[in-house]
């Protein structure tokens, strides 16, 4: 125990006689969040790291143990659902977090509402989504399939990590080549996040990320003004959904009160009606619109 306290003694000393070169290979990075081995690439000219017949063998975590303790990083684990670390310096931007973890995602449902301006303050909720590979589809869709999966709660992804008095959801969405993403910036930053389009329909989707249904209803009230029904038709043909997502699409632009009737019957002639179909998941005692033949909670005609 006492050669081991020894040691690193010796390798925390020696650090500090590196830590001015240290500072300087930070400070002349562009960036400020890192995974454990962009850490290895940068520091990978230090002196310290080089072979050497007077030096112990030195390891990158001792390196990062020192950056910890000093206060030039802090570590976050993020439940992905498995463990990954990220590495963050002072005046990281938040929205930069998941960019950093998941380079090929991009921020939806309650945080693309935000940054589409369907919510006015930013919420402690911050969701992003990373596609899962390309599956096949199934389309033998009936009635008591689409009863049996709603009378159930919406799954929820187990994938969040609380940081700074936030929610950081990694969700895994269904593969659609990240259509209708686009960028905006935010906080002197862009961030990827998908459109005002594409995210009125994640919002019918996954009701639970969004704020629940009656915050879905008021984005549908706030889109009125620059939301584009032909592109929005156009987005639920690409994004194909074998359930009827389209019903409920249909309810909400017709529930909201401010969209003209020709705007209503785009979606009345989308497809035909087949099925039932539920606003949400698990509705309690629902009210039925005979019109999209959707079920929804009955708050929704107060």
């Amino acid at each position: 125990m006492l050669i081991l306290a020894n040691m690193k003694k010796y390798i925390y000393e020696l650090l500090v006689k590196y830590e001015e070169e240290i500072e300087r290979i930070l400070d002349s990075s562009t960036k400020k969040i890192y995974k454990l081995g962009e850490l290895r690439t940068l520091f990978g000219d230090l002196e310290i790291f080089k072979p050497s017949d007077y030096r112990p063998l030195f390891r990158l975590k001792d390196l990062v143990g020192f950056l910890i303790k000093k206060k030039y990083l802090t570590s976050i684990k993020f439940q992905t659902p498995r463990t990954e670390i990220l590495y963050i310096m002072n005046g990281a931007n938040e929205y930069q977090l998941m960019i950093a973890l998941r380079p090929n995602g991009y921020y939806s449902h309650l945080s693309a509402m935000y940054l589409n301006g369907l919510i006015k303050q930013d919420s402690d909720m911050v969701y992003f989504n990373k596609e899962q590979p390309l599956r096949p589809s199934y389309s033998n869709l009936d009635q008591s399939r689409i009863d049996l999966a709603f009378k159930n709660k919406q799954r929820i992804t187990s994938a969040r990590t609380e940081y700074n008095g936030k929610i950081f959801w990694l969700l895994s969405g269904k593969q659609t080549g990240n259509y209708g993403v686009i960028e905006k910036t935010l906080k002197g930053i862009k961030v990827p996040v998908t459109d005002l389009e594409r995210t009125l329909i994640d919002i019918v989707v996954r009701p639970a990320y969004s704020g629940g249904v009656g915050q879905v209803l008021q984005a549908y009230k706030l889109a009125r003004s620059f939301v584009s029904i032909e592109k929005l038709v156009e987005t639920l043909h690409k994004l194909n959904y074998t359930y009827p997502y389209f019903q409920s699409v249909g309810f909400y632009i017709d529930k909201s009160g401010v969209y003209d009737s020709h705007e209503i019957q785009s979606l009345a002639s989308y497809k035909k009606i087949i099925y039932d179909f539920y606003l949400d998941y698990q509705i309690d005692s629902p009210s039925y619109s005979k019109k999209w033949r959707v079920y929804y909670p009955k708050y929704l005609d107060k």
